[in-house]
């Protein structure tokens, strides 16, 4: 659209959201000569219309709705044939039903394109591309946010949400532009929610900040349960251990995903330990399994489950710190 603005200008460039588009803007869109140009573009944005039962973005599944894209769908065909040589109009859908009579116009008489979405790889490179300025880990947050399956099973890959990372990229562009992007304006644009603030307690008790892993903690108890946090923490100190395991003896990131089960993802962003820092990594973890061991048999110290984690998850920040110093040597 932006390349076809520039060689024939905005005012043949219309884009239209199917939801939004009644039937006599459809044909008067598609029925329209340039404007002071050789040609002009429309593009329908869910049309042709999903699969039956299938939900918009914003969950209308109703009959109403359903009916209102099929009058416009009806509008289209009705012109279809009518079309000026001068129109490049352009249909996108997202699992289009194909018993949908456009659809099957469609595909008889025009060129239909199949685009898959965004891998693990592509999705880093569109927004390193757009993003100059973002830093390692605010992309690396940036896409955990932006997952269909943030919370997926430890053999399910990392799976995005294209729409939803193009609008955050996009509002981190205009937001911030070239500059410097770091987990502040992440949280600006893309507001984590307490399950993915979970997983990354374990990444803030690795990285040796008892202050800032305590206050996160903190935060999520106000709202989440002490029994549903603590698994997020052990897990990704355990996964992170085991990554940093096989990349000692010489795996690469393809051979531990493939071994382990773990996303190319996770394993690709893990922390990556230094010989000082993987000796507190496994003391952080020696003291959070005893402290499972003392919770689970009710001997752990602490008022109620709260504060009982709260001294758990201190104790291993304690444990990391204890064996490390401020270079992360062992001491």
């Amino acid at each position: 659209m932006d390349s076809f603005a520039e060689k024939y200008g905005e005012t043949n460039v219309a884009k239209l959201r199917a939801q939004e588009t009644e039937p006599p803007s459809a044909i008067s869109e598609l029925l329209s000569m340039p404007f002071f140009s050789e040609k002009r573009l429309v593009v329908f944005e869910g049309i042709p219309r999903g699969k039956a039962g299938m939900a918009r973005d914003d969950g209308d599944v109703s009959s109403e709705n359903s009916d209102a894209l099929a009058n416009l769908e009806a509008a289209i065909l009705s012109v279809f044939d009518s079309i000026p040589d001068s129109t490049f109009a352009i249909f996108v859908s997202e699992a289009p039903n194909a018993n949908s009579p456009l659809y099957k116009k469609l595909v008889s008489e025009c060129d239909v394109k199949t685009f898959s979405g965004l891998t693990p790889d592509s999705a880093q490179d569109y927004v390193r591309d757009r993003l100059p300025g973002i830093t390692p880990r605010a992309l690396k947050i940036l896409l955990e946010r932006t997952a269909k399956n943030p919370d997926r099973k430890k053999n399910e890959a990392l799976e995005t949400d294209d729409r939803r990372l193009r609008t955050s990229v996009e509002k981190l562009s205009l937001g911030f532009g070239e500059n410097r992007i770091d987990e502040k304006e992440i949280e600006e644009a893309e507001p984590q929610t307490s399950n993915q603030k979970a997983y990354l307690l374990g990444d803030r008790l690795l990285s040796g900040d008892l202050e800032g892993t305590i206050s996160m903690l903190r935060m999520l108890l106000e709202k989440d349960s002490a029994y549903a946090i603590f698994p997020s923490i052990v897990s990704t100190v355990r996964r992170t251990l085991h990554i940093e395991l096989l990349r000692k003896n010489g795996k690469t990131d393809a051979e531990i995903s493939e071994l382990t089960g773990y996303s190319a993802y996770s394993v690709k962003f893990a922390k990556r330990l230094r010989d000082g820092e993987k000796r507190a990594a496994e003391a952080a973890y020696a003291a959070l399994v005893k402290f499972e061991t003392d919770w689970r048999t009710g001997n752990a110290p602490g008022e109620d489950e709260s504060d009982q984690l709260e001294t758990g998850v201190t104790r291993a920040a304690l444990a990391w710190g204890k064996a490390t110093d401020e270079k992360g040597r062992v001491r």
